[in-house]
């Protein structure tokens, strides 16, 4: 049992990447072992991953964390939280913002009931931060993509891993209401990076393909769903206003091995926010579990769906 505590506050800056690209704020703090990924469990996925299959793996993009406990409660997030949260509390203040943003790093990221994943549910088990990242081979030569979500979706009838249906194999460990009966929320923030060259028309129509990945795990994309879908290009750096040279904007023709990666990441995103999610008990004594991971590769054996773990 991992508590929360009621004035848990962390900055949800996790969209602020297109203000400030490169520089990506997904906030948490997480001093504790990297939790096992979904690949480390055997669950199969599609493409190549990058070398640390997180959106760190495109270069110049950082993901800061700053997640601050205070009092007893969890933390305030974009996506509604309020199961587990005192979320109408307004806990997060400028200083936590600014500090997520000044310890932005490359390298690995930490997932789950991280920063601003750290009260939220998907498929009615604790999720919270996720990211994952493809390498896309095309005639132009090869470009690296990323996504993070902050996932908070779903309800557990509907969850697929892999083509499986878990949720009808998995029907208890659902939420569990402590003194207050609470209604739930549904949504979902991702971000997606990339090196590839492209205008801001063709980041609209790659940013929607995020979609697609719900669909893969399952989702219906309730009517209470809030969802964020953002997508920035590291790439076109250009000299702004007066320069002393003329700018050149180029982009990639073909937009199909982008899509697909942008579906295959955010997939894989959203499984790894569910593996890595904890068992958390928040404000009024709520409860969400974990996901059971030995369960799960018993599940996905079952279907012949499991792959021998690196």
């Amino acid at each position: 049992m991992h508590p929360l505590y009621s004035r848990n506050a962390a900055a949800s800056m996790v969209w602020a990447a297109l203000l400030l690209a490169p520089l990506l704020t997904a906030p948490a703090f997480c001093s504790e072992p990297i939790p096992p990924r979904a690949r480390d469990l055997g669950i199969p996925f599609a493409g190549t991953a990058g070398p640390l299959n997180a959106i760190t793996d495109v270069a110049a993009v950082e993901v800061g964390h700053a997640t601050l406990t205070r009092g007893e409660g969890p933390l305030v997030a974009e996506t509604w939280d309020g199961f587990l949260n005192d979320i109408y509390g307004q806990h997060v203040h400028e200083e936590d913002v600014f500090h997520a943003l000044d310890s932005a790093t490359g390298g690995p990221v930490p997932e789950g009931n991280v920063g601003g994943g750290t009260g939220m549910r998907t498929f009615e088990f604790s999720g919270g931060i996720g990211t994952a990242s493809r390498s896309v081979d095309t005639p132009f030569g090869r470009f690296t993509l990323g996504v993070l979500v902050q996932s908070n979706f779903g309800m557990r009838a509907e969850l697929r891993m892999a083509g499986v249906p878990l949720g009808a194999e998995i029907t208890d460990l659902l939420p569990q209401t402590g003194a207050v009966e609470k209604p739930g929320g549904n949504s979902i923030v991702a971000i997606i990076a990339t090196d590839t060259p492209l205008i801001p028309t063709q980041l609209r129509r790659l940013a929607r393909r995020a979609t697609l990945a719900l669909g893969r795990v399952g989702s219906n994309g309730h009517g209470g769903s809030g969802d964020i879908f953002l997508a920035f290009s590291t790439a076109n750096r250009m000299t702004a206003y007066w320069g002393k040279e003329i700018n050149h904007l180029s982009m990639l023709p073909d937009m199909d091995p982008l899509f697909e990666a942008t579906v295959q990441a955010t997939e894989e995103a959203i499984i790894n926010a569910l593996v890595a999610g904890k068992t958390m008990t928040g404000v009024d004594g709520n409860t969400v579990h974990a996901l059971p991971h030995e369960r799960v590769r018993q599940i996905l054996r079952k279907y012949n769906r499991l792959e021998s773990a690196p």
